[in-house]
């Protein structure tokens, strides 16, 4: 159990005896464990959800490049204009649904407020 120890002015201090300290060390280490364990199985969870969307987009016809599967690492997606190349472009307009393969436009509007359906 902590033991508090109250010092001059605000500070207070809470010292573990040497068993607590152990205990918590061991906790510590377990919850550690448990986070990377977590962490790798996110992983293979990821790479699962991206083979069943390949799976569902090529049923039905929709051909999508691998590299929208992938992350957009080394785009900096600040940079993007008009000029920019394609897969920039894609990884912009991907990076505003935060992961979300399944939305996607319907139709445009210019600048003129012409609507055109994509």
């Amino acid at each position: 159990m902590a033991r508090r120890i109250k010092g001059s002015g605000q500070l207070e201090l809470d010292l573990f005896d040497a068993g607590e300290s152990k205990r918590l060390r061991e906790e510590n280490g377990r919850l550690r464990a448990v986070s990377q364990r977590l962490q790798t199985q996110n992983a293979e969870l990821i790479d699962e959800i991206n083979r069943l969307q390949r799976l569902v987009y090529s049923s039905v016809g929709i051909v999508v490049p691998e590299e929208a599967f992938e992350s957009n690492a080394g785009v900096d997606l600040r940079s993007v204009t008009k000029r920019s190349n394609i897969e920039d472009k894609i990884a912009l307009f991907r990076s505003y649904f935060k992961g979300r393969a399944d939305v996607y436009a319907v139709r445009a509007a210019n600048t003129n407020g012409k609507i055109s359906h994509v």
